[in-house]
């Protein structure tokens, strides 16, 4: 559920990873405290706000976007460099195999810029990711500044994250 947090409105943060870290998950030992120290250090700073983290939470925090429907990353070479590794259909390709990857890609480019030419819609998401993503947004459009509902809310969240690799 930490990484839930990330789906937390950034003034809220803080409150809900204490009220996260009181959990029974959290009991004191020496690797959780030692990993807990290093999540608060990076991610979340000090409750006085003496300490910043490292990464300041308005950075990584993703509840406005998910509110505004705005991309899930803010680096727009990240969709071209996966269709393109999907294309190459390995790691490190031989210089043949990249060639014939730019030639597919170009083939894919040119069908997209005939379909915009066209007036068709380019738009090429998956119903289950537009699902997914709805569900995400339900559960963060539900958000309560309610201490009690913290954890609910965190472990709702959590249910609908999906991590790709």
């Amino acid at each position: 559920m930490l990484t839930a947090l990330a789906f937390v409105p950034p003034a809220d943060v803080r409150v809900a990873y204490n009220k996260l870290i009181e959990t029974p998950f959290f009991e004191s030992t020496e690797q959780m405290d030692e990993f807990l120290l290093y999540f608060q250090l990076t991610w979340i700073g000090s409750d006085t706000g003496r300490r910043l983290p490292k990464f300041q939470i308005e950075l990584w925090n993703c509840y406005n976007s998910v509110v505004g429907d705005l991309g899930k990353t803010n680096n727009i070479c990240e969709g071209s460099n996966r269709a393109l590794n999907s294309l190459m259909s390995v790691q490190h390709p031989t210089i043949f195999r990249f060639i014939q990857g730019l030639k597919r890609q170009q083939v894919l480019i040119d069908l997209k810029l005939e379909k915009a030419l066209l007036g068709e819609s380019l738009t090429t998401t998956s119903s289950g990711y537009i699902n997914h993503a709805a569900r995400l947004k339900d559960v963060v459009l539900g958000y309560r500044s309610d201490p009690d509902y913290i954890l609910t809310y965190l472990k709702n969240v959590s249910h609908n994250i999906q991590f790709n690799s």
